[in-house]
């Protein structure tokens, strides 16, 4: 009677395997919407940055009276009093800027990934929203 008792207490292979199938199901709905936020929210990032580095390039071209170019974040950092450090793995700059004409401009970017992968996100000073993409 007791090794009865022992085989009711226990799962049978096809309940293990339904509860493994629905625990797949679940992680395949789950794992994409997550991959989504998170690159939401790395985008959103970048695009905050940006807008300090506009603000600052103002500031700068007030002081200066012409906006500076900058080839990666630490150059970015130093010219235009930045700490970019915590960038989640952005590289930031400005490789455009036209002091030649009136009103001046500048267009600032940030870039993120290696090859075929990369994404980017621009703003100029004509436009302090972001946009997707490089510098044109």
């Amino acid at each position: 009677m007791s090794s009865n008792r022992y085989l009711l207490k226990s799962f049978t292979l096809i309940e293990l395997l339904v509860v493994i199938v629905v625990l797949s199901i679940l992680a395949g709905i789950a794992v994409p919407g997550y991959i989504g936020v998170k690159q939401k929210i790395r985008d959103q990032g970048a695009k905050a940055n940006l807008r300090l580095i506009y603000a600052a390039e103002k500031n700068y071209r007030i002081e200066a009276r012409n906006y500076t170019t900058t080839t990666d974040t630490g150059n970015t950092n130093e010219l235009l009093s930045l700490d970019l450090s915590d960038a989640d793995h952005w590289a930031y700059s400005v490789p455009q800027a036209d002091n030649s004409v009136t009103p001046a401009t500048f267009c600032a970017e940030a870039t993120h990934g290696e090859g075929s992968s990369i994404e980017a996100w621009h703003l100029s000073s004509a436009d302090p929203e972001p946009a997707e993409g490089t510098c044109p």
